[in-house]
């Protein structure tokens, strides 16, 4: 290289040789620059993944920050993948990992799917496509699809622990089902709230006139202690605002951005006053506990 700076595959061999040897920061300035000087889709590929191995560990499916979108090691790590893609049609690897970024929270669902297909098509034998493809398919609501590749596929593919994944992410799926649909189901009827607000209101105006007419300082530091749920939200809001958050939280475990979903119930718990709601958030606050250490133990 010091002989002739300009040789891009003297730069390429070295980005590889370290990237081989998991020194993923070490290759990224040789990678950067054989693309300077020749692009090519190895090279495109090698330093996608080194962006992707350097930031998450593996293929870049872990969890965004809340608002903060597509960080730019991702971005840029899609967008030399998608080059590599071109550069080279017919070379399976970017389609995989390309895919599989689509995976994360920020993920284009239909685009990872198209990118998975077309990798199973070229790699059929590779049991984590088709694992993602059923993740995938489970975001877009297509549960026919998912369940056939778990049934046709997975489950006489080879790999016990692809298919353990898979059917692990189509249980959590209906799980979330069903817990949504169980909430819906509990839900207070309008004449059950107007109840319920009547006789909150009763109940705030009796302690009242208890805490005006009463010298007891005792007394008075229980009636007040009394009113403060009285005072919070009505019960009919407080399950209604509950359930929109519960339902968030399910949405972004779906996306698996477990860190999110577990931040929503942690902060939603004490503010929720009925004791099934509170059972609920407690039961799907430990399964998204579970999850997330699950996805953690799956990433390389």
């Amino acid at each position: 290289m010091r002989l002739n700076p300009s040789q891009a595959r003297a730069f390429a061999g070295l980005g590889y040789l370290r990237y081989a040897q998991n020194r993923f920061t070490d290759a990224v300035p040789s990678l950067e620059r054989a693309l300077e000087i020749d692009s090519d889709a190895m090279s495109c590929y090698l330093l996608a993944r080194s962006l992707l191995r350097i930031n998450t560990g593996g293929a870049g499916a872990t969890s965004v920050p809340a608002g903060i979108g597509t960080p730019p090691w991702r971005a840029r790590a899609r967008s030399l993948l998608a080059r590599a893609i071109e550069l080279q049609p017919r070379f399976a690897a970017p389609y995989v990992t390309l895919g599989a970024t689509h995976t994360g929270p920020d993920g284009d669902v239909a685009a990872g799917i198209e990118l998975l297909q077309k990798a199973r098509a070229m790699l059929p034998a590779r049991m984590d496509i088709a694992g993602n493809l059923v993740y995938l398919f489970l975001r877009k609501g297509d549960f026919v699809q998912a369940q056939a590749l778990v049934d046709t596929v997975l489950a006489n593919g080879g790999d016990p622990e692809a298919l353990r994944a898979a059917r692990q992410d189509i249980a959590a799926f209906w799980e979330h089902v069903q817990a949504r649909q169980s909430l819906h189901a509990t839900r207070p009827t309008p004449e059950e709230t107007a109840r319920q607000e009547q006789a909150r209101a009763v109940t705030e105006r009796m302690l009242r006139e208890i805490l005006a007419t009463t010298k007891n300082p005792q007394t008075r530091a229980q009636v007040e202690k009394m009113l403060q749920p009285t005072e919070s939200m009505p019960l009919g809001l407080d399950y209604n605002f509950a359930v929109e958050v519960f339902n968030e939280a399910v949405e972004r475990a779906n996306q698996r951005d477990y860190a999110q979903a577990i931040t929503l119930l942690e902060g939603l718990l004490p503010k929720v006053k009925d004791p099934d709601m509170i059972d609920r958030i407690k039961t799907m606050l430990e399964r998204f506990r579970q999850d997330a250490a699950r996805l953690q133990q799956t990433v390389k």
